[in-house]
Order: C-alpha cells, then structure tokens, then sequence
C-alpha cells in the first residue's frame, strides 16, 4: 500500500474546508493516519468559517490534549467567540494565550478582540485595546 503524505492530507481537508464541504473535512481529518498542528489549525479555521462554534471548541480542547496549540489555533477559536458573541470566552481565551500556553500574541490576537468587543458595543475596551497593544494598528483595526 503507497505511503500517504501528510501534506497532501492538508491539502486536500484544506480544499474541502475552503469549499465549505465540512462532512467531507470532517470524514478527512477524522481517517488522516496522523495529525500535526496544521492539519488541526486548518479544521479549527473552517469550524469558525462556518459558524460551527461549539465543534470548534471541542476541537480545541482535543488538540490542548494531544499538542500545544499554536498563536493560529488562538486565532480560530477568537474568531468563534467573536461569531457567537461571546466575550468573557474571548477575553478568557485571549488571557490564556500567555498565561496557560505562554505564547506571544500576534496582531491578529488583537484585532479580533478590537472586534469582538465593537460588535458586543464596547467601544471604550476596543480603543483602549488599539490604544495598548505592542503593535502599530493596521488600517483595518479601527473603532
């Protein structure tokens, strides 16, 4: 039997994801004959895409047991919080980055809590946020 490439297994859960057939991304993942952080991270971003929030969270709690998760992992699961409305889970998740994994937040980090809170209507916690974070504001993290 032919040796079966992770990287083609990425590619093809990411085509799968990126067509919307999550069944089919799902069916992928699930028989992938080993899991590395992309190929987790790839069905983390296309549960968020899709607004599978609750699928993506367990997902995330899977991967917390078998590898760390990454700054991109993070980055999924704040654009769930961010789909579903949920701000303490953001702002818990956006904590956790340092404090349980110790990571670096990236800027994207930061602009997903900038949107989290302007579409929950905290717009103060928003512009303290672009106010403090370590980066320059990119033209399209703005209150």
């Amino acid at each position: 039997m032919p040796q079966h490439s992770t990287v083609a297994y990425r590619a093809l859960l990411s085509f799968f994801a990126k067509a919307n057939r999550m069944h089919e991304a799902q069916y992928l993942f699930h028989n992938m004959p080993e899991w590395d952080l992309v190929s987790w991270n790839t069905l983390l971003l296309a549960y968020a895409q899709d607004g599978q929030g609750l699928r993506a969270v367990r997902l995330l709690n899977e991967l917390s047991l078998v590898e760390m998760p990454d700054e991109i992992s993070f980055v999924s699961i704040l654009l769930v919080c961010n789909h579903l409305g949920n701000v303490m889970d953001a702002c818990s998740n956006f904590c956790s980055v340092t404090n349980d994994y110790g990571l670096k937040r990236i800027i994207r980090h930061y602009s997903c809590m900038v949107d989290v809170f302007g579409r929950a209507g905290y717009l103060d916690l928003a512009e303290y946020l672009i106010d403090v974070m370590p980066f320059v504001p990119e033209p399209w993290i703005k209150v």
